[in-house]
């Protein structure tokens, strides 16, 4: 069964896998180096730095269908640093987003591979 649900990306492109493959391939890229940049910026209490790496990662979380636990915790990740308010429920936010990110990308990468084959 998937982790990650694509419909969203699938309903705003019908009929064409160009658009999410590309968008896979650029998060599967550019977001483990962002992912670990923001948890050094997060041990390192420093909040704008987290925020702005954060909302850098938040536009691929939510078009490829997270789980609701690892979206809505970045999506909190956002908020309480730019509002600098429950700052120290950062680092455990970070944790809940985190926690499955190996067996997302092993989701994504596999829904690539089905697509690429035009499955």
């Amino acid at each position: 069964m998937p982790i990650c649900d694509l419909e969203f990306i699938k309903e705003i492109t019908p009929g064409s896998y160009t658009f999410p493959m590309n968008v896979i391939e650029l998060f599967l890229k550019e977001n483990p180096e962002r992912i670990q940049k923001l948890k050094v910026a997060i041990s390192n209490s420093n909040w704008e730095e987290t925020y702005a790496i954060a909302h850098k990662i938040k536009p691929g979380v939510l078009m490829l269908g997270f789980p609701h636990d690892s979206s809505d915790a970045l999506l909190s990740i956002l908020r309480n640093t730019k509002e600098e308010k429950h700052l120290e429920e950062v680092k455990g936010l970070f944790k809940t987003f985190s926690k499955d990110i190996d067996a997302i990308y092993k989701d994504l990468a596999h829904s690539l591979s089905l697509m690429k084959k035009g499955v």
